[in-house]
């Protein structure tokens, strides 16, 4: 779906938190339809878990956000849309032999409880981005996705500026940063400019 946001819709925070806002809307709606095992991975995915009933089990990519400004000629953005996209039903993997772990609604349905379908849905979801962008305060946004942040206290991989680097997720800013601590013991805030966060397997690189 998409949805198209006023340039005064903004949160208290401002533009900054407006893709958390989104995130923690969609958080929010699936447990509003009673649908366990749903995070947030930074800066603007959705997992789930493969196997709801198996809490700290494998997990899946269940969605993505993508947030566009729409401006003026030379001027401040009169608004965004907000891009959101999420697998209701199972998928079957393609034939390009890549690694193949989606999430979706339905495998996250609990048993005799139907799905809405993807108009209903979207009407949920636009409530309560509504909703956030009018009460939601900065600090009620990042808490309800640091409730939610994947793989925290657990030690990642990323790509920051072309340079695979090792850290451990702490959580977030109060400006929406994502706090790490590096294998040499210092501290960093990744923005939304860092890519391709995996938790790290045993034995690579150098952390307890």
């Amino acid at each position: 779906m998409s949805r198209w946001i006023l340039s005064e819709e903004s949160p208290p925070a401002g533009k900054a938190l407006l893709p958390m806002a989104i995130a923690a809307a969609c958080l929010e709606t699936f447990d509003n339809l009673d649908l366990p095992g749903t995070f947030w991975k930074y800066p603007n995915d959705l997992y789930a878990l493969l196997s709801p009933e198996t809490p700290g089990g494998d997990v899946g990519k269940l969605g993505g956000l993508l947030l566009e400004p729409v401006r003026a000629i030379g001027g401040e953005p009169k608004g965004w849309i907000a891009g959101i996209g999420i697998n209701i039903g199972a998928l079957e993997p393609d034939s390009s032999g890549r690694e193949f772990s989606p999430a979706s609604l339905s495998g996250l349905a609990r048993e005799g409880r139907p799905l809405p379908g993807p108009l209903s849905l979207a009407r949920h979801l636009s409530q309560r981005i509504s909703w956030i962008l009018d009460n939601g305060s900065p600090a009620e946004i990042l808490a309800r996705l640091e409730d939610r942040l994947l793989w925290k206290n657990r030690w990642i991989a990323y790509t920051l500026h072309g340079k695979t680097c090792l850290g451990k997720i702490e959580g977030l800013g109060r400006d929406g940063a994502l706090l790490v601590t590096g294998d040499d013991g210092r501290s960093c805030r990744l923005g939304p400019g860092v890519r391709n966060i995996r938790p790290v397997s045993v034995g690579e690189g150098h952390h307890g």
